[in-house]
């Protein structure tokens, strides 16, 4: 889920429910915060990817960094122990500097990405 924080910039919220069917409760707290002025993803945080591996629960997401026209996307990496957080975010964010639409999945011991052919770490799957 994403909503806006005091300076309405979008970052990640989570609603949560019993079924897939709903009904569903909105926490109302933003789980993945924007970054502090001049961090890569100060702007704006969405499309949150969750992966639930060996008990934590990783979220990729995604923010543009830079100034129009050239903001270039890129990827961050937060690690909670409990749906509504608290979330750590990746000491080594943003932890991909391409893609956009970047599939996780479970591999070997860890997590793997597909990155999709944009940027410089186009075509290549990251662990």
């Amino acid at each position: 889920m994403v909503t806006y924080d005091l300076a309405q910039r979008p970052c990640a919220a989570v609603s949560f429910a019993d079924s897939p069917d709903g009904p569903w409760t909105a926490h109302n707290k933003i789980v993945i915060p924007n970054g502090a002025k001049g961090e890569w993803d100060q702007y704006s945080i969405h499309d949150p990817y969750p992966l639930v591996h060996n008990g934590r629960i990783y979220i990729d997401y995604k923010s543009d960094f830079g100034e129009k026209p050239d903001l270039v996307r890129m990827q961050g990496l937060a690690t909670a122990d409990n749906p509504l957080g608290p979330f750590t975010k990746h000491p080594l964010n943003p932890v991909i500097t391409s893609g956009h639409e970047t599939p996780l999945f479970p591999f070997r011991k860890g997590v793997a990405a597909l990155v999709y052919k944009d940027g410089p770490e186009h075509n290549t799957i990251q662990k």
